[in-house]
């Protein structure tokens, strides 16, 4: 059965559905209690699992820190900044410590944390609110870094971060948020390593990512009336890159 759901709904359900199958995962953010709250994103996710649901003080090293010391003793959490700004005052416990914990142990000390970072434009928001720093992410060593571009990847790309033992950086583009797309009901993961054909084409190829595929398949129909055929590539995710596809 599939339904249709927005950007934000689709997450919304990732982790609902995340949180039923697996009783360590929990989330923590500022707002994330509120009904809605995280963008939209939460619905009422803290009423139902009240003891797995954390609203956090605007200390976003110190609540990221308790994310990273929850993961590596065991549990699996989900870390959410809504804005990429915020993130960047946890930079130390992202890209000094849970990137480079299991490395620095032999292999054997797994680190299963998402951090879910809002990233990009969006109305209201000016100059201070609207970057990505996709480079600073994804040039780090020991991080897996995802861009969903619709709902259907959001949805399958977050249950795969929980999932995976690895430190996990969910670039979310707030550009997303609202649009919609039948995706299935039941659980499902896309996975983290692989790019995807969007379109195919033999007269030029797009490589695009995040909201960046939503102006690369308006170029596809603008292309095709003039006989242009692009081949479109989501390149999914910027660590690692499939440079296989």
């Amino acid at each position: 059965m599939s339904k249709l759901m927005s950007f934000t709904e689709a997450i919304r359900n990732a982790t609902e559905q995340s949180m039923m199958r697996d009783s360590t995962v929990l989330v923590m953010g500022l707002g994330v209690s509120y009904k809605n709250g995280a963008d939209g994103t939460m619905g009422n996710l803290k009423e139902e699992y009240p003891n797995r649901v954390f609203d956090t003080p605007v200390s976003e090293f110190c609540n990221t820190g308790v994310g990273v010391g929850a993961a590596i003793t065991g549990l699996r959490p989900i870390i959410h900044h809504s804005r990429v700004e915020f993130g960047l005052f946890a930079a130390d416990q992202i890209i000094t410590q849970a990137s480079k914990w299991n490395y620095m142990f032999g292999g054997n000390n797994k680190v299963p944390i998402v951090f879910r970072l809002a990233i990009g434009r969006q109305w209201g928001n000016g100059p201070q609110h609207t970057q990505s720093f996709y480079s600073l992410f994804g040039n780090t060593t020991g991080l897996k870094v995802v861009l969903p571009s619709s709902p259907y990847m959001a949805k399958g790309l977050l249950n795969a971060a929980v999932e995976d033992n690895n430190p996990v950086v969910y670039m979310e583009s707030r550009w997303l948020y609202s649009i919609k797309e039948e995706i299935p009901e039941e659980y499902y993961t896309v996975a983290l390593d692989k790019s995807r054909y969007v379109r195919n084409g033999n007269d030029i190829t797009v490589v695009a990512y995040g909201d960046g595929i939503v102006d690369a398949l308006k170029s596809y129909d603008i292309l095709q009336n003039i006989g242009v055929h692009i081949e479109i590539i989501d390149l999914v995710s910027i660590n690692p890159i499939d440079y296989d596809l």
